[in-house]
């Protein structure tokens, strides 16, 4: 840092100021807290207390196994001096979102042009899916920031200090989506076999002892309880290469989900000048591949790419996010070529249109979350949610109350049992009776995938109790019923 301009620092400080302002953009109205929100946030509750004190995270898609319990320590911090609130959860990810911009702007330091730097922190500030993935309050979101972080440690000049700070970062990142951290070794691998020459037995025991930390937890888990990490990992290896497919049709889907990942990260609003963008970019990089920072930015996005063929896996996105800095990077090249040809009217243009578009593309969507892919036909928004609280808590007038509920995916309510634990109870006083009362209350979201599903449960609920009154708070409704 002590190298930068003073015009530097300024536009780092801005584009961090811009990033944080997007990424909090109406978020005390739009934080999804759907039922996995409610279920972290119970345990977090739970460390904060001294309660109980956990050694692995969520599940993954493998039977089994699970992601590592970092995710929960970490979030403590926002919880505890939130006393609570989920908000000051979403605030502190989207502040460590934030810093990825200014450090991916220092990855290229001393390799790429200030303008190039400059246009894929851009890129990063005003994306779409970085913006998108800072508001999810999940184990993954994480991955993005972090692999920025991680990558531009592996950029500096080979010393103890920056490579025991990746060695950190690729330990946390496997804690966040395991999956993540396993598409990300191609790029550490040629670190280190580029730095080969300076390792020796020392560094080396040392690099095992922070291994071995990170994976602790694990070990200590799959101990516990009868090897479970460790069969359900062996079984998924094993299941997995008797899995027969069409490699020219996977590669063509794998095609397009990179492609997709692309264009979600630099503009959405047309995936044609994206496409246009990466192939004129991803070509003049073929002939500059000599620079250690073209290469790091090929492992980076490119290496995944192959494990996954070889894996005979396509990962969803919050998998692939980790590969926004580069899609970043990548795109600001051909922008920045353009001004080396004197087109710099054209780059400019091209850029401001990309940028503006990013923002209104954004602009136009977080209020609904429309094709933010977490959401999954969920409309459990912090803000809706907390008036429906309010509807409940106004009409009960302190007496006693139950509540009963419709959610989506089906009967699991943790985001509502967690909310009137702490937004319900802080507020009120009082939390809902577990017996059903006379008066009690119904809380339903909508369930756009079997609506046949809610109407049933409706028709017996209608069968059992008596309408008073509803309320509703977007897409979710609140009613009044008293028991027959």
């Amino acid at each position: 840092m002590n190298s930068l301009k003073k015009t530097e620092l300024i536009f780092l400080l801005l584009v961090f100021l811009i990033a944080f302002f997007l990424r909090i953009y109406k978020l005390d109205q739009n934080l999804f807290f759907g039922w996995e929100q409610g279920r972290d946030a119970f345990i977090i509750n739970d460390i904060i207390k001294g309660n109980k004190l956990t050694l692995i995270g969520p599940k993954t898609d493998i039977e089994g196994v699970f992601h590592g319990a970092f995710y929960y320590y970490l979030m403590a911090i926002p919880y505890f001096l939130g006393r609570g609130n989920p908000l000051w959860a979403g605030y502190f990810l989207a502040l460590i979102s934030a810093l990825g911009s200014s450090v991916l702007y220092l990855i290229g330091k001393n390799e790429l042009k200030y303008k190039t730097r400059a246009i894929a922190a851009l890129f990063y500030t005003f994306g779409f899916q970085e913006n998108v993935f800072s508001r999810w309050l999940s184990n993954p979101t994480l991955t993005l920031p972090f692999s920025i972080f991680l990558i531009y440690n592996l950029k500096q000049e080979f010393n103890k200090k920056n490579f025991f700070i990746a060695l950190l970062f690729w330990g946390c990142i496997f804690h966040f989506e395991l999956a993540a951290a396993f598409f990300l070794l191609p790029v550490f691998v040629y670190y280190i076999f580029r730095n080969f020459s300076k390792f020796n037995i020392r560094l080396f025991f040392q690099s095992v002892f922070i291994l071995l930390f990170i994976f602790s937890p694990y070990f200590l888990f799959n101990i516990r309880h009868e090897n479970i990490l460790a069969t359900g990992l062996i079984r998924f290896i094993t299941s997995h290469q008797d899995i027969s497919f069409n490699i020219l049709e996977f590669i063509n889907r794998l095609y397009s989900v990179i492609q997709r990942e692309f264009y979600l990260s630099i503009f959405p609003a047309s995936p044609l000048i994206a496409k246009i963008i990466f192939f004129l970019s991803i070509m003049y990089l073929i002939f500059k591949r000599q620079k250690y920072i073209v290469k790091i930015i090929f492992f980076w996005f490119f290496a995944p790419l192959v494990l996954m063929l070889l894996t005979k896996t396509i990962p969803m996105s919050q998998v692939l996010i980790f590969l926004g800095g580069a899609s970043c990077l990548i795109a600001s090249i051909i922008i920045e070529r353009m001004t080396s040809f004197k087109q710099n009217f054209l780059a400019f243009s091209v850029l401001f249109l990309i940028l503006f578009s990013n923002f209104n593309y954004f602009k136009e969507r977080v209020s609904s979350s429309e094709n933010f892919f977490f959401r999954s036909y969920q409309y459990t928004f912090l803000g809706d949610q907390k008036r429906v609280l309010d509807y409940i808590y106004t009409q009960a007038e302190g007496k006693e109350f139950s509540y009963n509920y419709y959610s989506f995916p089906y009967w699991l309510p943790q985001s509502w049992d967690y909310l009137f634990s702490w937004y319900g109870n802080k507020k009120y006083g009082y939390l809902p009776m577990d017996k059903r009362t006379q008066i009690f209350y119904v809380i339903i979201e909508p369930d756009e995938v079997t609506p046949k599903y809610q109407q049933d449960w409706y028709n017996n609920l209608n069968k059992e109790s008596k309408l008073i009154k509803s309320f509703s708070a977007g897409n979710l409704r609140a009613e009044q019923r008293t028991t027959f």
